[in-house]
Formats: structure tokens, C-alpha cells, sequence
């Protein structure tokens, strides 16, 4: 490369951008495989996640899925029904924000 100052010439412009891409590109494809790396186990935790989401729709599409055997649980033991009331109903708080927050995403960001 000529000194400060000096002009350079078409070619000479041309190679340092060649030179400038290349360098770029490599350290995009190095770029690409770190945040490969970094994201693996989050693509595997959001597979869980999404069929998280999948299952409380199913249920709130049916929600005789979930009512028929806390029926038949009531009726067949009632006193180990009550001591799980406190936590299924925790259970379908956070089913339910999630699953609302999961509409409201969708909405706004359509």
C-alpha cells in the first residue's frame, strides 16, 4: 500500500477491498460458527419449550382432557385431590400467563 497521502490507483483500490472482503468474510464464518456454538443448548431448551406451548393449547382447545381425570381424582380421592389443589392451580396460572403472552407476541408482532 502506497503511504499516507499518496494516491492510489484503480488496481491498488481494487486489491485492498478484496483483501478488506476476505478478511471480513472469514471473520464472519468465524462469527457464524462461535454463535453455533453458543446457541446449541438453546435450540435444544427452546424445543422444550415450544412443546410447552403446543401442550397448553391442546389443553385450552380441550379442556375435558384435564377436567375428566381431575373429576374421576376428586371423586376417587378427594382428600389427596385437595392437597393438590394449591399447586395445580399455580400450574394453570403460569400455563395460562404463558400462553397469553404467547398470543400477545404473535399479535403484535404481526
Amino acid at each position: 500500500m502506497p503511504a499516507a497521502g499518496a494516491t492510489m490507483t484503480f488496481t491498488q483500490k481494487r486489491r485492498a477491498l478484496a483483501a478488506r472482503r476476505e478478511l471480513l468474510v472469514r471473520r464472519a464464518q468465524q462469527q457464524r460458527v462461535e454463535l453455533e456454538l453458543t446457541a446449541a443448548p438453546l435450540v435444544q431448551a427452546m424445543g422444550w419449550v415450544e412443546r410447552g406451548v403446543r401442550l397448553v393449547q391442546r389443553v385450552s382447545e380441550r379442556p375435558w382432557l384435564v377436567l375428566a381425570p381431575a373429576l374421576v381424582l376428586a371423586l376417587w380421592r378427594p382428600r389427596f385431590a385437595l392437597r393438590l389443589l394449591p399447586a395445580t392451580l399455580a400450574l394453570w396460572r403460569v400455563a395460562r400467563s404463558a400462553y397469553h403472552a404467547s398470543n400477545n407476541r404473535k399479535s403484535t408482532s404481526s
